[in-house]
């Protein structure tokens, strides 16, 4: 069985496939449209994969070569380059030295200073809604809180952002030849160019946010250059923008489906840092890591992958593993063990991790909290998901607003 990770079948019911693809072809090839690669669906050879010394991020890197732009060979516009330059496909020492320049950003201590603006916002957000009306959760709440906290964070004014994410909306709106040519040529172009302006103008005049700490790091720290910086900041609005954004709408739809979850939550609101990590393992928005690359051969169940081979860890089979998880397919916030993979494992941990749950826990508790009611609009539809190999997201989330 070689699974299209970009088939419509797939994108729709991913859950149809993974437990089929766990007992029967744990270690197996799969494709995303023309590209083939190994596939790994239990949770305990994806975090094996994931902190295994003989992986690379870096295509070029893994068969001893000179790094490359992309995993996949695709031309890429010089123009570019900088822009897939990131930590995420770096490996060690340079990614731990760029992730070192963010990490004290992105503490539980450090995030935590957020929620107070955060939790205002989302009432601000929630107010523009009316109650017996529908609204669209991705563009009424999800989108704009995780566009104002990576705004603030990165000292940049909130009027100037939907620029960004109109140039990034290929990305958002799915996965096909026609949408990489205009991500490529036109999309990305425009994001590059917007974002040099960006940092050129922290250079001139920095503050207190986190791009002018990265372009003014303390002492003994080497600076950012130019492209390392354009990548970083790139890399902080997508992961900002695109997971929160559907972590949100994806644990609206999953909490509309467990009425007794939310009468737990109600009863005892301490419950929500549980309840998102639940959201977090079953409906998680990524189900796949970004490609990793075997520098040496590696044999996993007795299945040999041959150096320089792309492998995706696919952490939404991984989450439902029953090997890891009791019950797994069940929606339990009471759970004694929260190790999910969600946000990967190993060296690429997420970052954002603590960002992410915060902003999910906001905007899930202030929408529940103002609708108690809140169900999906039967106007609009059941939900259509996006078609975006490794994500599973909604391309919108329309729900009726109850009374509160």
């Amino acid at each position: 069985m070689v699974i299209n990770l970009a088939s419509k079948a797939f994108i729709n019911a991913p859950e149809q496939f993974y437990d089929r693809a766990r007992r029967e072809h744990p270690v197996a090839p799969a494709r995303i449209g023309p590209f083939k690669l190994m596939a790994l669906w239990r949770f305990e050879d994806c975090q094996a994969l994931l902190k295994h010394p003989g992986i690379s991020r870096n295509r070029g890197t893994a068969l001893g070569k000179a790094p490359t732009d992309l995993p996949f060979a695709l031309p890429l516009p010089k123009r570019l380059k900088p822009l897939v330059k990131s930590m995420i496909t770096e490996d060690d020492p340079n990614h731990r030295r760029l992730r070192n320049l963010v990490r004290g950003q992105f503490t539980p201590q450090a995030i935590n200073t957020l929620r107070g603006a955060l939790e205002h916002h989302a009432q601000r957000l929630l107010a523009e809604t009316r109650e017996g009306e529908p609204f669209e959760v991705q563009s009424a709440l999800s989108l704009p809180l995780s566009t104002h906290a990576i705004a603030t964070m990165l000292g940049v004014d909130d009027a100037v952002m939907p620029e960004l994410k109109r140039a990034l909306n290929t990305v958002s709106s799915g996965f096909s030849l026609w949408r990489i040519g205009a991500l490529l040529f036109r999309d990305l172009p425009k994001s590059a160019a917007f974002l040099e302006g960006v940092i050129a103008a922290k250079r001139q005049h920095p503050g207190a946010d986190l791009l002018s700490g990265l372009l003014m790091p303390t002492e003994g720290e080497a600076p950012l250059s130019d492209e390392e910086a354009l990548a970083m900041t790139f890399l902080l609005l997508i992961a900002g923008f695109e997971t929160t954004t559907h972590l949100v709408s994806n644990g609206t739809h999953a909490l509309i489906h467990h009425p007794k979850a939310l009468a737990a939550l109600r009863e005892d609101p301490n419950l929500w840092p549980e309840a998102i990590d639940e959201i977090l393992r079953l409906y998680g928005p990524i189900h796949s890591t970004k490609p990793n690359f075997a520098a040496e051969p590696i044999t996993l169940r007795g299945v040999t992958i041959s150096r320089g081979t792309p492998i995706m860890p696919m952490l939404g089979c991984a989450n439902r593993d029953p090997d890891a998880f009791e019950a797994p397919e069940e929606f339990r916030i009471h759970r004694p063990h929260r190790h999910h993979l969600a946000f990967g494992y190993g060296p690429h941990y997420c970052l954002g991790a603590h960002l992410a749950k915060l902003e999910a826990e906001v905007a899930l508790r202030a929408l529940f909290q103002r609708y108690p009611r809140l169900a999906l609009s039967e106007a609009y539809g059941p939900p259509q998901r996006a078609t975006l190999p490794g994500w599973s997201r909604y391309q919108a989330l329309w729900v009726d607003a109850g009374a509160p």
